[in-house]
């Protein structure tokens, strides 16, 4: 079928066969199913830390001026 996966504890990791690689959480729900939570790339962390800080940085300086 072309795929590498492998489920440690809760963790689905592995790569498909079109190369696209799989972090999941496994939360079981029950009656032989299962849910898939998405786990954020590296970039995805990145941008949010940058775009936290960046917001955090223009409202200081906005409220800082109004003083």
């Amino acid at each position: 079928w072309g795929y590498d996966l492998d489920v440690t504890d809760d963790l689905l990791t592995g790569t498909l066969s079109d190369g696209t690689p799989m972090n999941h959480w496994v939360d079981p729900a029950g009656n032989g199913q299962i849910i898939l939570h998405q786990i954020p790339e590296p970039s995805v962390w990145a941008a949010l830390w940058t775009a936290a800080i960046s917001g955090l940085i223009v409202f200081r300086r906005r409220y800082s001026l109004r003083q």
